[in-house]
């Protein structure tokens, strides 16, 4: 009894991230038909989060994230409760128990920042408190990345969130027997009244972004020859997962992200690129001549407003989804308001039209003015100094990729300042 009780131990000691990944999916499932579910399932991730080591622990968040909006405002306060209890287990190992030296210059021009966000040069709301509380993630997450890299082990927790985003989707289809979820699930429509996947992320931008940030990593390992079967087969289901949402967005991205790989590849063995790529763009006109009707929702998605420009603002609001009115009436707010301009409205700051700016630029202007977009880039250099002093190794060219993509998501998307409407 003894023997196969060790067995059974080592057994679940060498594969207890897995083990104790699927437990939680498995709790997912039943949470898609019984919403309850929720106040079991966190107080296991805390504990996890708690009782395992950091390096577990920051996957057992990330393989819940595509999961944590499944009831969107109790189940994202408690997965925000088990990320910070991680945070300061993270902060009270490095700092504490490691007696880790910190870097006075990036703390205080870190601090400086998030002070002043936290300044009352507009409202303090739940935007305010939320915004923070993520910029104060993203740097905890840099401070990770330079400090203890072997702990956030970006490709392999890359590929645990592509597998959870991907599973999420499978149990989203529980949707079409699942009452519960039948009851505040609702669909963005496309054209021709065809439905926008979203999974469990609430909108179908949002999961689309989350397609073209992971995308985008894995093609960085493509790109530099470090990718396995594994990595290639996330790449294309996430391709084709990403397509359902309709997104231009993602149609633009996807194109750039598999142009980059196009190139790459040609320079190093044209032959058996151009080859692959025949091959590839003959099933996908195939499929377009089997399903016109798919063909036709994208084109009509894309370009079907085309006819209907009459101006070169027309066409532009076309292409960007209406977006390029919204960064005029913001772009023009800032020019007729100089204290907006440089100090900002706070990160609290109220809609100047139905929507937020939909560009991470010029909303961080609109809500923090130059002075605390001058803040955040000092803060910036000092993070990127003290990646170059901890970090000797040399990453690959093909990091310019994910940079790219993030830039092209920050010119059409709020992201972290996106402003919500409560």
């Amino acid at each position: 009894m003894t023997s196969r009780l060790n067995k059974f131990e080592r057994f679940y000691l060498k594969n207890k991230l897995i083990i104790n990944c699927a437990i939680l999916l498995a709790l997912f499932f039943v949470h898609c038909f019984w919403g309850y579910t929720m106040y079991i399932v966190y107080p296991i991730i805390l504990a996890l989060v708690i009782f395992d080591n950091l390096r577990n622990g920051f996957s057992y968040l990330m393989f819940t994230i595509p999961f944590s909006t499944l009831c969107l405002n109790i189940s994202a306060i408690l997965f925000a409760a088990c990320v910070l209890i991680y945070i300061l287990k993270f902060y009270w190992i490095l700092y504490i128990r490691e007696k880790s030296k910190p870097n006075i210059a990036l703390l205080v021009s870190i601090g400086a920042f998030l002070v002043y966000c936290a300044l009352p040069t507009g409202k303090y709301n739940a935007n305010l408190f939320a915004k923070l509380a993520i910029l104060f993630l993203i740097f905890t997450c840099v401070i990770m990345i330079i400090k203890k890299p072997n702990v956030i082990r970006l490709g392999f927790n890359i590929k645990i969130l592509s597998v959870s985003l991907l599973l999420s989707c499978l149990l989203f289809l529980t949707y079409f027997i699942s009452p519960y979820l039948q009851s505040f699930i609702t669909f963005d429509m496309a054209s021709d009244k065809i439905r926008r996947f979203e999974a469990f992320l609430t909108q179908p931008n949002v999961f689309a972004m989350m397609c073209e940030i992971l995308l985008a990593a894995l093609a960085y390992f493509i790109i530099s020859k470090q990718a396995s079967w594994k990595e290639y087969s996330l790449f294309i289901l996430l391709t084709i997962a990403g397509l359902t949402t309709f997104s231009k967005t993602f149609l633009i991205i996807v194109c750039v992200i598999y142009f980059a790989i196009f190139v790459s590849w040609l320079i190093k063995s044209p032959i058996k690129t151009l080859v692959i790529t025949s091959i590839a763009v003959g099933i996908i006109v195939i499929i377009g001549v089997f399903n016109m009707k798919l063909v036709m929702v994208f084109y009509n998605r894309f370009m079907g407003g085309f006819k209907y420009c009459n101006s070169f603002a027309d066409f532009m609001n076309m292409i960007t989804t209406g977006r390029a009115h919204l960064w005029i009436v913001y772009l023009s707010y800032l020019g007729e308001n100089p204290l907006a301009l440089f100090f900002g409205r706070g990160l609290g700051a109220p809609l100047l039209d139905v929507y937020s700016a939909h560009n991470s630029f010029i909303s961080m202007i609109y809500q923090l003015g130059l002075v605390g977009v001058a803040l955040f880039v000092v803060a910036i250099v000092f993070m990127v100094l003290e990646f170059k002093k901890n970090n000797k190794y040399k990453l690959n060219k093909a990091i310019c990729l994910p940079w790219i993509v993030l830039t092209l998501m920050l010119m059409v998307e709020d992201l972290v300042f996106y402003i919500f409407t409560f």
